[in-house]
Parts: C-alpha cells; sequence; structure tokens
C-alpha cells in the first residue's frame, strides 16, 4: 500500500485540540482588544485635550482674551467658535483649530466645549470652581479661566486621564487637581486649560 492511497483528514480528538485551542486564544485576545481600544481612546483625548491647550493659550496671547468654542447644537452662531470662525476683535489671526468639531464628533460621542468662566455663565452645570493644590486647604480657582468639557466620558477612562495629567494628585480625584470628573451628562469630564 502506497502513502498516498491513506484517507487523509483529522481525527476527532485532533479537531478538539484545536477548537479548545482557538477557544482559550479567543478568550485571551478579546479583552486584549479591549484594553487596547480603552488605551487608544485615552491617547486620542490626550491629545484632544493638548490641542485645546495650545489654541487656548495662543489665542490668549494674541488677543489678551477668553474665548468659547462648542461643539453642541446651540453651537451655531459665531460667537461660539472663537478658535475656529473668524471674530471682529483685535489681535485674532486664527483658526486655531483646524475645523469646528461637531456634535458627537469627539471619541464619546458626546459634546466638547470650551468655557471661559469657570464660575458663572454656561459652566455652572459642570463646575462652580476648580480645587487646586493638595490637602483640605486646596485653593480653589473660580472666575475667568478656560475649562474644556467633554461629555459622555466614562468614568474609568477619565481616571486614567487624570492620573496622566494631575499626576497622582491625592483625595477625591474627581473633584481635585486641574481634572475633575461628574457623572452629568453622562459623565463629564473636566480639564482646566488656562488659570487667568
Amino acid at each position: 500500500m502506497s502513502p498516498c492511497s491513506e484517507a487523509a483528514g483529522f481525527s476527532v480528538v485532533e479537531i478538539l485540540v484545536s477548537i479548545v485551542i482557538v477557544a482559550l486564544l479567543v478568550c485571551v485576545a478579546v479583552p486584549a482588544v479591549g484594553t487596547i481600544r480603552d488605551d487608544g481612546r485615552v491617547t486620542e483625548t490626550l491629545e484632544l485635550i493638548a490641542e485645546f491647550e495650545k489654541a487656548v493659550r495662543i489665542h490668549h496671547e494674541e488677543t489678551g482674551r477668553p474665548c468659547v468654542e462648542r461643539s453642541d447644537r446651540d453651537a451655531k452662531w459665531i460667537s461660539a467658535h472663537h478658535l475656529t470662525s473668524p471674530q471682529g476683535y483685535l489681535g485674532w489671526s486664527g483658526p486655531y483649530l483646524s475645523a469646528e468639531m461637531a456634535r458627537g464628533e469627539d471619541l464619546f460621542g458626546g459634546d466638547v466645549l470650551l468655557y471661559d468662566d469657570i464660575a458663572g455663565g454656561l459652566a455652572r452645570p459642570y463646575s462652580s470652581s476648580f480645587r487646586l493644590g493638595q490637602g483640605i486647604s486646596a485653593r480653589r480657582y473660580q472666575g475667568a479661566g478656560q475649562f474644556l468639557a467633554l461629555t459622555k466620558v466614562p468614568e474609568d477612562l477619565a481616571r486614567e486621564i487624570d492620573e496622566v495629567l494631575d499626576d497622582g494628585e491625592v483625595g477625591d480625584w474627581r473633584r481635585r487637581g486641574r481634572v475633575q470628573w461628574r457623572s452629568a451628562n453622562q459623565g463629564t469630564l473636566m480639564v482646566l486649560l488656562l488659570d487667568l
């Protein structure tokens, strides 16, 4: 009998072993893919924050004014886009961002809102002050200043972003430091960009 005349194929045991190996690989790979995706979202969010921080600083250096930028449905007017739409005030030489962000364009499907006042106006739904520094006697920051609010940010990703930007701030991470998080609007991450 020649070797070619035998029936080629796999035994039931070989097939079962292959299935078990594939199942184990899937069990290991699926959580890793989720972690990679979350790490990617954290990285992209940090890049977005850095882009806004740079734009805000340049705008302030050139104009001496704080600015606003909004991606939500109420932001149809030029006055809601100081960084992307030509403004008539002295020193404006933008655009400072490449384009206006539309609602849902951020990584979490929420809004990107840049505020020019921490204690009043439209900022009230999110924060009345930023508690900066360490311990009970932490300095409270309120009034004119630039802060970015990103809505629909999950708490676990907000915590990772906080760890990077606040560098291990002690106490209640959600309410202390330059990064704060509120459960409003399916999770709102707030980042103080410029202390005026």
